[in-house]
């Protein structure tokens, strides 16, 4: 019987070393992603973050994000889906932090000294990018998550081969972590509830990562004048929720046509100052939001009816990935030119205050004729 209970206990002890492995594997792949994130000298990632409720999709936005690591630096833009510019932009550092609302023109300033680890999440960089820095849970954190395991198998986030870390506890959240790399590809788990309120699932993917990003055109700074006050953020967070109509935005008739520069479909630099002495129609697209080159498709047929080429039409997409826009333009077969418009730091969209697509605009020696998102109004310029 000594002999079978030797047996008993070493089985019991060969059943428990591969789960103490498995958690001591988890813990290590959390420091391997800290100190991966560490030895970086910048990065720029673009993630995707969706809120759901009850396990239907309440919103999603796009962040997007560029970090100085070695200065402790962060800039980050958010924008919601479906609009073609960022509504946010903030940057951070050790002196603190400015918030810019673009749809408003309106800055906020909060002083504290940040390191990079505060500096990411009060960016609002996002749940992923902070995690990678940080090592740990920020908004996530329910009250304390066990330590981490590691997920039967491997999985892919994208096209990444990643591992999956497990955390339990007061709440669950699963961390995907590039195999390659160690940094992290995706997030998800239950925010912190309100009180009485549902709870809410928060979803974060990595749509890009580049890791040792050239920052050399990024900046980390939003510019005031000398001497002015700026607001606490507190301060103008109502009216920043509730910015005014988005016609009221737009450059107006009869003022100077903001000049852009963008690609074309092969890459070849352009500026709309090359219609300087002329007049042309403008399209603005998202490629993302499937309506909007339908309806801008529907405004190069009216041009096409009326022959003559004149006025000048071009396309103008939204965003610095040429595909999604050729993608768009081949299902609907434009004949007319079609340029991308870029993403940072002054784009197309961002200089004529564009947000919600499709957008129309008259422009005749770089002068602002008209401007609309009603495709009928276009037709009728073209009659």
């Amino acid at each position: 019987m000594p002999h079978a209970r030797c047996l008993i206990v070493a089985a019991s002890l060969l059943c428990a070393a591969p789960a103490a492995a498995a958690q001591q594997d988890g813990t290590t792949r959390l420091a391997a992603m800290k100190a991966a994130a560490g030895k970086l000298s910048s990065l720029h990632a673009v993630v995707r973050a969706e809120e759901s409720v009850d396990g239907a999709v309440r919103s999603t936005r796009f962040v997007e994000c560029w970090v100085d690591v070695k200065r402790g630096r962060v800039r980050t833009e958010l924008r919601r889906k479906g609009c073609a510019s960022p509504h946010l932009v903030v940057v951070a550092g050790p002196e603190g932090l400015r918030f810019q609302q673009l749809e408003m023109d309106e800055i906020a300033e909060q002083k504290l000294p940040l390191d990079l680890a505060r500096a990411l999440p009060a960016s609002l960089a996002g749940e992923l990018l902070s995690t990678a820095f940080r090592g740990d849970l920020v908004t996530l954190k329910l009250g304390g998550y066990g330590k981490p395991k590691l997920a039967p198998k491997g999985e892919n986030v994208g096209r990444v081969g990643c591992t999956r870390l497990q955390f339990t506890g007061n709440g669950e959240v699963d961390l995907w972590l590039g195999d390659g790399d160690q940094l992290p590809r995706r997030i998800r788990g239950p925010l912190p509830p309100a009180p009485n309120g549902p709870t809410v699932v928060v979803d974060e993917s990595i749509v890009l990562l580049e890791p040792e990003a050239k920052l050399a055109r990024v900046a980390f700074e939003i510019a005031v004048a000398e001497g002015r006050r700026l607001p606490e953020p507190a301060a103008v967070r109502e009216r920043w929720s509730s910015p005014p109509p988005e016609r009221e935005r737009w450059p107006k008739p009869e003022a100077e046509a903001p000049d852009f520069a963008a690609l074309d479909l092969d890459a070849h630099p352009h500026r709309l100052g090359e219609f300087s002495e002329e007049e042309v129609v403008i399209a603005f697209w998202l490629a993302e939001d499937g309506r909007s080159p339908a309806l801008a498709a529907e405004a190069e047929k009216a041009w096409l009816a009326a022959g003559d080429g004149k006025p000048h039409f071009i396309h103008v997409a939204a965003g610095d990935d040429r595909e999604p826009a050729a993608l768009e333009a081949a299902r609907h077969d434009l004949k007319a030119p079609v340029w991308v418009a870029g993403s940072f730091p002054e784009d197309a969209f961002r200089r004529w205050k564009i947000w919600s697509c499709p957008v129309f605009v008259r422009v005749a020696a770089m002068q602002v004729v008209a401007i609309s998102d009603d495709v009928e109004e276009v037709r009728r310029w073209l009659k």
